[in-house]
């Protein structure tokens, strides 16, 4: 093998390496496609210089034949992928220009593959004059088409020239890609005065194009440098703005929480005073010695009823109050569901006959909660359940897949056939303190809400008025929401 063919083999390997680089890099990456054009361009590259090297070693006309054809066939893949690499980092949005030069691409492909861009009968009038130490190709003559197609090819790359002087003034990788685009156009212009002329000199275009290959791939690198540094400043100034937000997020808790302590003092005073007032009478009733046994034991009724109802009332105040931080493992639906609705009946504040139909057999069997804090909301539900229905009904409840956004979910659906609620009551039911029943604290729905929500999930409810009601739960089967920033101290 000659030295030129050897050195032409060596920029074969480089341009080879490149295009593996930057195709797998695009892989990675994919939202940057000038590594796409960049590693494609570099392949048609090293399928031109190995043609090269084999031009330089070719000992006839038809080895010189198959050489140029070689190397043409990676010229005509080249110029579609140079103009859309350049469009590319320019960040151009016109795409016409690039989908003429690829379809000038395949055009040029197919007349190289089928014979019409050289005369492999005749060879080009080669050592007419020039350097005499410069190397004799066997290459064939030139045919018009060749010198048409390769006309226009240096007219797409003078048109990348334009586009870099209009678009890229004051930017420096611009500048880079015009002194590439200027050895292209002086090494692809060189070589085809040679070929016609029959002047006797070493073709320029695989050298020079070794040397933009180099460049570019140099501004690639730096590009993505800038990218992973502005990346890095984005990531600082995100997590800055993330501490901001939640410090923000925590002053807000603290003045709800300020605002629920006032409200919470407005429904204490509302509630505790009456059942206080109550219980006083009726002490000041069971004090008097001519009582009869009969009032006595109406008294006592009076002060355990009023008794429990302060009970319920500090319970849910508690429960309401209380900072939700879910603790996830994996838990039976079935087993959790089962004992929330004997609990919810032991609660004793329906006496009527509630008939239960329940299904586990179309969910998930396991789902990632905070069992206690679920059984606590799922009790609430049913006891608003069977309270709905105070002359007895049915209870359904169903346990199924559902999918929330992208995520799977299970849905819990308890349905009454109660007298329900209208358009009013049921726009207010998850309110806190909000209630129809002379005995209830209104703080059922809204514990439910902070369970689900501290959950990952959502609650839901479907009713009107004399057709029952129905209320879903809808978690999250494997993921669990972050817990809520501590607040601010002072």
């Amino acid at each position: 093998m000659s030295p030129l063919a050897t050195v032409s083999i060596a920029w074969a390997s480089l341009h080879a390496y490149l295009a593996l680089y930057y195709l797998l890099l695009f892989a990675r990456r994919q939202t940057d496609r000038e590594y796409l054009a960049f590693g494609a361009m570099s392949a048609a590259l090293a399928l031109y210089t190995i043609g090269s090297a084999f031009d330089a070693d070719a000992s006839d006309l038809a080895a010189g034949t198959r050489a140029c054809i070689v190397q043409w066939s990676g010229a005509t893949l080249a110029v579609g992928f140079y103009l859309d690499f350049i469009h590319r980092v320019l960040g151009l949005a016109g795409r016409r220009a690039v989908r003429f030069a690829y379809a000038w691409s395949l055009i040029g492909l197919a007349a190289n593959l089928s014979g019409l861009f050289f005369d492999a009968s005749t060879p080009e009038p080669s050592g007419t004059w020039g350097f005499a130490w410069a190397p004799a190709y066997h290459d064939p003559a030139l045919l018009i088409t060749g010198v048409l197609w390769a006309g226009v090819t240096l007219l797409f790359i003078a048109y990348a020239m334009v586009l870099l002087a209009r678009h890229g003034r004051g930017n420096r990788d611009a500048r880079v890609l015009m002194a590439t685009t200027l050895l292209w156009l002086l090494g692809g212009g060189h070589d085809v005065f040679a070929q016609l002329t029959g002047m006797r000199t070493l073709y320029m275009v695989e050298h020079v194009g070794i040397a933009s290959s180099i460049a570019m791939s140099s501004l690639l690198l730096g590009r993505f440098v800038r990218t992973s540094k502005e990346l890095e400043a984005r990531t600082r100034e995100l997590h800055a703005s993330y501490n901001d937000l939640r410090h923000t997020q925590a002053e807000l808790l603290a003045r709800e929480q300020l605002a629920l302590v006032g409200e919470l003092s407005a429904v204490i005073a509302h509630e505790v005073r009456n059942p206080l007032a109550i219980i006083k009478n009726a002490a000041s009733g069971l004090r008097r010695p001519e009582l009869a046994a009969r009032d006595r034991t109406v008294l006592l009724g009076i002060l355990d009823e009023e008794t429990e109802r302060l009970n319920r009332l500090v319970t849910d105040l508690l429960a309401f109050a209380r900072p939700v931080t879910p603790q996830s493992r994996e838990v039976l639906i079935a087993d959790l569901v089962t004992h929330a609705i004997e609990l919810a009946r032991a609660g004793g504040r329906s006496t009527a006959t509630i008939e239960l139909d329940v299904d586990f057999e179309h969910g998930p069997s396991h789902v990632a909660c905070d069992p206690d804090l679920l059984r606590q909301a799922l009790v609430n539900i049913a006891e608003n359940a069977m309270q709905a229905m105070p002359g007895g009904g049915t209870l359904t409840v169903r346990v199924s897949h559902v999918i929330n956004g992208a995520d799977r979910a299970v849905a819990l659906t308890f349905r009454d056939t109660g007298e329900g609620m209208d358009t009013l009551v049921r726009s207010k039911a998850r309110d806190p303190f909000f209630t129809t029943r002379p005995s209830g604290t209104g703080l059922g729905l809204a514990i439910v809400e902070r369970i689900a929500r501290a959950h990952g999930g959502t609650i839901e409810i479907d009713s009107g008025h004399g057709s029952g009601t129905t209320v879903t739960l809808t978690l999250p089967e494997r993921r669990m929401s972050s817990a809520p920033p501590e607040p601010l101290a002072g």
